[in-house]
């Protein structure tokens, strides 16, 4: 029987979620979204493949996301149901027909934002979505440590040691940080990602900025491979997926002005 491939693009606040890859306890991301799936589609299984397994706690402003299924889906009748179903943490923001090749894992690159707070935060409309840091935070010496990885590196040392990867190597296109009042936004562009290795090179570049341990060690990690002499794993609720690129990306500048934070009146 001939089937049709399509493509969902989906946004989530992770903090009460396992993450997005289906879990045996039924929380994770994608365990809610084929739950609701199947019940809008009155079937009794579906599967979705994704373009990142963002882990626990990780927030997503635009996953990807394709599922194969019977052709002539009414589109828009199920997008509606879909948000009517899952978790309001959980939206659907697209649905579409996808070309029969595409895969979401086939990403040419891929944007996160990690958002530090330097010092205390009280705002509690922001605290859910910043790593609170005990300043002073060295905005010009955390910009230097993120730089200094820019390029294809093998990553064993900012990598969690769980991780099932078959190679280590991957290419940091771009990172940036900008200081707006006591929040930092650390934007990283790469090809690919390994299991925690935004959140424990934000951990490693934050330790240097503040002095907790000598700055300039990134290149030496980087060749001993030993993820026990990086730094700590910065808080999940800190990191969002904020873009998917399948084509030639932007510039990072590029994809920043494009993205709305949403954290205008927290900034002092």
């Amino acid at each position: 029987m001939k089937t049709q491939k399509y493509r969902m693009e989906l946004a989530y606040l992770g903090t009460k979620f396992s993450g997005f890859q289906s879990q045996p306890d039924g929380n994770a991301v994608q365990d809610h979204i084929e739950r609701a799936m199947q019940t809008a589609m009155r079937i009794p299984k579906i599967r979705i493949r994704s373009a990142s397994r963002t882990d626990r706690g990780v927030h997503a402003e635009r996953q990807v996301a394709s599922f194969t299924h019977l052709p002539g889906l009414d589109l828009y009748r199920l997008h509606v149901q879909l948000n009517g179903i899952l978790p309001l943490d959980i939206r659907v923001l697209s649905l579409g027909v996808a070309e029969p090749h595409f895969s979401p894992m086939a990403a040419t690159s891929k944007v996160y934002r990690y958002r530090v707070w330097e010092g205390r935060c009280y705002n509690p409309m922001v605290i859910p979505y910043v790593w609170q840091v005990q300043g002073p935070i060295d905005v010009d010496c955390l910009r230097a440590e993120a730089e200094s990885v820019v390029g294809f590196h093998d990553f064993s040392a900012f990598c969690n040691q769980d991780s099932s990867a078959k190679t280590k190597e991957r290419t940091l296109l771009a990172v940036k940080v900008e200081k707006r009042g006591s929040l930092i936004n650390i934007w990283v562009q790469g090809d690919g990602f390994l299991k925690q290795m935004v959140r424990i090179l934000v951990g490693t570049w934050i330790e240097a900025a503040s002095g907790k341990r000598p700055p300039g060690q990134l290149p030496a990690l980087l060749a001993e491979k030993d993820r026990t002499r990086a730094g700590v794993t910065a808080a999940a609720k800190g990191l969002s997926l904020v873009e998917i690129f399948y084509d030639a990306a932007p510039s990072l500048s590029t994809t920043i002005q494009k993205s709305d934070s949403g954290f205008t009146l927290a900034l002092s």
